[in-house]
C-alpha cells in the first residue's frame, strides 16, 4: 500500500454517515497522542489526526 492512498481515503472518506461509536472510537484512540507525535510516525498519521480533530 502506497503512503498516498491512507491520504487519499481519508480526503475521500464520507464524514456524513460516520456512526456516533465510530467517532467517539477514533476520538478516544488519537487522545493519547499529539499532532506532532502523529506527524513525526507517518504523514498519513499525521493527515488522519488532523483531520480527525
Amino acid at each position: 500500500m502506497r503512503k498516498e492512498s491512507v491520504i487519499r481515503r481519508v480526503m475521500t472518506f464520507d464524514t456524513v454517515n460516520v456512526k456516533p461509536a465510530v467517532q467517539q472510537k477514533v476520538e478516544g484512540m488519537l487522545d493519547k497522542y499529539s499532532e506532532f507525535e502523529s506527524r513525526a510516525a507517518s504523514a498519513g498519521a499525521g493527515t488522519f489526526y488532523w483531520w480527525v480533530s
